[in-house]
């Protein structure tokens, strides 16, 4: 049985027909959506399997945020959208799902510097506890901020790194 991330299960309209088609082929859908789910058309809410319920569209931060919080634990086949102000924020959750560069990290043989921000609402801070398990040797610098924080916080990233560059031997 697949499981399905469907944004926007009722809305527009036509979208609880794709909910309800993909329960019918025997898809676990799970739906995202700005309403509580009493307010999805009923033929869109008797398909879902779990529904997560997000503040807004704008906040696509947070909208990240909610899902990978929910989807914790869940193997996820396929995250789809049919509505256009939704397809980057999809492609976005299928980066965040599909992406594991685990063995790459433990081919590195140079020394590594991991930047953290200190309120990251996109990665969650398990990625850095994973990092640190899988490459104790790696440094771990938290930098105050959240996402982004090379382009929020220029200076502080740049210190960090520049103070990482110093402290190497020099071979």
């Amino acid at each position: 049985m697949s499981t399905v991330v469907f944004l926007g299960p009722g809305y527009p309209g036509e979208m609880a027909l794709f909910t309800r088609g993909l329960a019918e082929v025997g898809a676990r859908v799970i739906g995202v959506g700005d309403q509580p789910v009493e307010a999805l058309p009923p033929m869109a809410r008797d398909a879902l399997w779990k529904y997560v319920q997000i503040d807004s569209w704008a906040d696509e931060d947070a909208v990240v945020h909610s899902v990978l919080s929910s989807l914790r634990g869940l193997e996820v086949d396929l995250i789809e959208t049919l509505w256009e102000p939704t397809v980057v924020l999809a492609a976005r959750l299928r980066a965040c799902i599909t992406v594991d560069v685990r063995q790459e990290l433990m081919a590195v043989r140079v020394p590594i510097l991991n930047v953290f921000a200190a309120n990251d609402s996109v990665l969650p801070s398990t990625g850095e506890r994973e990092i640190s398990l899988l490459r104790p040797d790696a440094r771990v610098t938290i930098i105050p901020g959240g996402h982004a924080i090379l382009e929020c916080t220029p200076k502080e990233a740049a210190h960090a790194i520049t103070d990482f560059v110093t402290s190497l031997p020099v071979v």
